[in-house]
């Protein structure tokens, strides 16, 4: 299992690391006014190889458990618990955007509303199209295969340190690209992972931590992949959200590295909001019994 965790990992950025220049190449010479930077190119070509591996692994990891967690469960209760999942996250992030501003981090952005209510329909739609990817494969994939190998606890702190490592392999938007190189995938790959040894990076991966003990608890206890993709979302959104609402006020210094995407994931009173949901979710758990029945147990999982 751990072989086919780093196998994936580590392959996924070599073949990027490879592919990336002559693809990048091939774009620039057939359409000369494509503006996709070296960066997003690199991403899209680490996603392929992703789920080509993905498949070539599939023995380590059993894609059948997502196909049963998929087919089985009702669609009215997926949503259900999707949309549920959603709304208590997304409203810890907007509970926690009055106490940025007032702490002097942001400041309320001039825009009109109906900007404010176009990017937030914009933001849900792409954090329920991420967040279906990323929990299908950390809570259905390599959190499901984890438990089966090590212990629970082994399980959610692997797969919760994965998630927030991952995340900050992060684009490089200021990498040059401009005529073909061979080794221009390796010279990428080497800035992404020099933001690592700048330590600025490790708050914000913290707080993405505890969104991923957060999402396998719910996991283990509910096995309503739905009910993480929705928390996932709201979370997603909500940093979306937040940067079009608010911005980052003139005496706060962005970590290189983090910038406006990841830099609230760095803040104190993101973990509270983080803790507020982990609250909530016990409540409703642990307390209420909620999230528990009707819906299908997946064989193999739980």
């Amino acid at each position: 299992m751990f072989r086919a965790l780093f196998t994936l990992v580590l392959g996924s950025l070599l073949v990027a690391a490879l592919l990336t220049p002559a693809v990048a190449s091939s774009i620039y010479f057939i359409w000369p006014e494509a503006s996709w930077p070296f960066s997003r190119i690199y991403d899209r070509v680490a996603m392929v190889a992703v789920v080509v591996l993905l498949y070539i692994l599939r023995g380590s990891f059993d894609l059948s458990v997502l196909r049963q967690y998929f087919a089985r469960y009702r669609t009215s209760l997926k949503m259900e618990r999707l949309f549920l999942g959603l709304l208590i996250s997304s409203l810890s992030a907007a509970l926690l955007l009055p106490l940025l501003v007032s702490s002097g981090r942001l400041v309320w952005s001039q825009e009109s509303i109906g900007y404010f209510v176009q990017k937030a329909v914009k933001s849900i739609l792409a954090g329920v199209f991420v967040s279906f990817l990323e929990e299908s494969l950390f809570r259905g994939l390599i959190f499901s295969a984890l438990k089966k190998r090590v212990s629970l606890i082994g399980a959610v702190l692997i797969t919760s340190w994965l998630y927030a490592f991952v995340h900050f392999i992060a684009p490089v938007k200021t990498f040059a690209y401009t005529s073909f190189s061979a080794s221009a995938g390796f010279y990428y790959t080497a800035k992404i992972f020099g933001r690592f040894l700048e330590g600025g990076l490790y708050p914000a991966m913290f707080g993405l931590f505890l969104v991923g003990l957060v999402l396998c608890y719910v996991m283990q206890h509910t096995g309503s992949l739905f009910l993480c993709i929705g928390l996932h979302s709201g979370w997603a959104a909500g940093l979306k959200v937040v940067k079009h609402v608010a911005v980052v006020s003139e005496k706060t210094v962005l970590v290189p590295g983090l910038g406006e995407r990841y830099f609230l994931l760095a803040e104190p009173l993101a973990w509270l909001s983080i803790a507020l949901v982990a609250g909530v979710m016990v409540l409703c758990i642990g307390v209420f019994k909620c999230f528990k029945e009707p819906e299908q147990k997946v064989e193999g999982v739980g």
